[in-house]
């Protein structure tokens, strides 16, 4: 495979490269199978920063898809290089804080959009998220990035073969639980705006990522009526004592 991070100086002309680019990526008639990716917005230190995260399956060298983005002057020097999955891994592990004291992660679905709604997205995180620079260790990311294509066989609500379902994160760390609140609310008027305007556009997907989503997400309600009254059906004939609702940490339940 081939991959890797590319880091950018965060401009106006770069954030502004970088939409146009990713709404092309989306478009369903230039998807490739072989490929995944996200734009990755950081703000640590007061600083803001921006970089791609690349994957291609295949042993191709900066492939066709990816060109939008790597033309884009950027920073040296960057990880991108013929790989494998196990040594992604290990250079991507490297761009995560060792500890994370607390932390809150939300999670947005929606159609691919024009790039003037990718920099409205962008500028209200930039705007929101800068009033937390007083907080003790504060970080932030916001991340853009395509939804897996699904066959349609899944309990999820996601239609078959949709190649242009964008899902976005909205995550923050910081150090104090004195701040617990200040941070949490914060993060969640950034989504509830981002929401907002997708939806206003007419292109909002109720869907969560559960992997990504806060426990504050109704993730299986997310799924639809539906898929939710199966879930819960199945429950019921395999699991009639509720022994992986009651007794399994964590997570998301089919009955909450």
């Amino acid at each position: 495979m081939w991959g890797g991070v590319i880091r950018f100086n965060y401009t106006k002309s770069v954030l502004d490269a970088q939409a146009q680019a990713f709404r092309n990526y989306m478009d369903p008639k230039n998807f490739d199978s072989a490929a995944d990716m996200g734009i990755i917005l950081g703000f640590a230190n007061n600083t803001f920063s921006v970089a791609n995260s690349l994957f291609y399956v295949d042993p191709v060298v900066n492939p066709k898809t990816y060109q939008a983005f790597t033309s884009i002057p950027s920073l040296s020097p960057n990880t991108l290089a013929l790989t494998n999955v196990s040594n992604m891994v290990v250079q991507f592990g490297k761009n995560l804080p060792p500890t994370v004291p607390r932390s809150i992660q939300l999670v947005y679905s929606f159609k691919n959009s024009d790039v003037a709604t990718y920099t409205k997205l962008i500028q209200q995180w930039e705007t929101d998220i800068k009033t937390l620079g007083n907080i003790p260790g504060i970080i932030s990311q916001f991340l853009i990035q395509p939804q897996p294509v699904t066959n349609g066989t899944n309990s999820l609500g996601l239609e078959a073969n949709q190649h242009d379902v964008v899902m976005s994160i909205v995550t923050a760390a910081w150090s104090n639980a004195a701040d617990d609140a200040v941070v949490q609310q914060r993060v969640a008027a950034i989504a509830d705006k981002h929401e907002r305007l997708v939806r206003k556009q007419r292109l909002y997907i109720p869907f969560k990522y559960l992997n990504y989503a806060d426990i504050s997400q109704d993730v299986i309600g997310s799924y639809g009526m539906n898929n939710k009254r199966r879930l819960r059906a199945v429950s019921r004939k395999y699991d009639p004592k509720g022994l992986f609702q009651t007794s399994v940490p964590g997570g998301f339940k089919v009955w909450k």
